[in-house]
């Protein structure tokens, strides 16, 4: 009897997964690439706002024309940008009911739709703007937010217009910081890894003395150039600069100190310069 209801429950089983993986005689799917699908379902949920709007700036229901133009990271062209912008073009060619023809090329026409990608933590915010050709008003504007993690590497790369292609430096997970909100260094940290992610990036850390002796704060690896400025985090003032007094290019400053007092450290790329680096600190009797 035993062996009989293992048996029927086998085969119930059986016709279950059956119905569950070939129900309907459907071939199993592979899904999309979720990171892709992500930046699909944004951009035809915006592709709709856009419809809308441009049916609120035309009463009289004439056809009007947009084009879609370039989407930046950093004044540079990227694969985002020009996957956000086909998206776009797919997505309002299927807007229903529209009054509007997307144009191609450099024809002249009403409404052109263009932005900036701003890398910003761990998030990619992407701006589209809805500009006004005939005097070049901004007649609308929207933003996107996406996790970087779920951006393909192949995605976040730029050229200044020669085919060769620079990967993007992502934002650390210290981002964003600033003079206002720095990243409070404590001695079990060690070193620590950041990134100077663009020509604006400013890395801010906050350091307290738990000892009298000299505190010494440097950058640590070989791919950017840094320039570092120590300020008393109370005064505000600025206390040393330098530029290449650790190894390499790399930036050191030894600043004598009591204990509890505070100090705020500014490390920015020397003209700009971006990439990875290592930042230490410690007190030396």
């Amino acid at each position: 009897m035993k062996t009989f209801s293992r048996i029927f429950l086998f085969a119930a089983l059986v016709c279950v997964c059956s119905v569950t993986l070939f129900g309907q005689g459907a071939a199993p799917v592979t899904p999309a690439e979720p990171s892709l699908r992500t930046i699909d379902l944004e951009s035809s949920r915006l592709a709709a706002q856009i419809g809308q709007k441009l049916a609120g700036l035309n009463p009289q229901k004439k056809e009007i024309r947009i084009r879609v133009e370039a989407f930046v990271i950093d004044n540079h062209s990227a694969p985002l940008g020009n996957l956000w912008a086909q998206n776009l073009i797919v997505a309002l060619s299927g807007v229903s009911g529209r009054d509007f023809a997307i144009i191609m090329g450099e024809s002249v026409v009403d409404y052109a739709l263009n932005g900036e990608i701003i890398l910003a933590g761990q998030t990619a915010r992407i701006f589209t703007h809805l500009v006004k050709q005939e005097g070049q008003s901004l007649a609308a504007s929207w933003t996107n937010d996406m996790p970087i993690s779920s951006i393909p590497d192949d995605l976040l790369t730029t050229s200044s217009g020669s085919s060769e292609r620079r990967p993007i430096i992502r934002p650390d997970a210290y981002e964003p910081d600033s003079r206002e909100n720095p990243v409070a260094y404590t001695w079990s940290m060690g070193e620590l890894s950041r990134t100077l992610h663009n020509s604006d990036d400013e890395d801010w850390f906050l350091i307290t003395a738990d000892k009298d002796g000299h505190l010494v704060v440097e950058t640590i690896g070989s791919a950017v150039d840094t320039l570092m400025v120590l300020y008393d985090a109370v005064s505000g003032d600025e206390l040393e600069e330098d530029d290449d007094g650790g190894s390499g290019t790399n930036a050191r400053i030894t600043y004598e100190v009591k204990s509890g007092e505070s100090f705020l450290v500014r490390v920015t790329g020397y003209s700009g310069e971006t990439g990875a680096y290592r930042f230490r600190a410690v007190i030396r009797d």
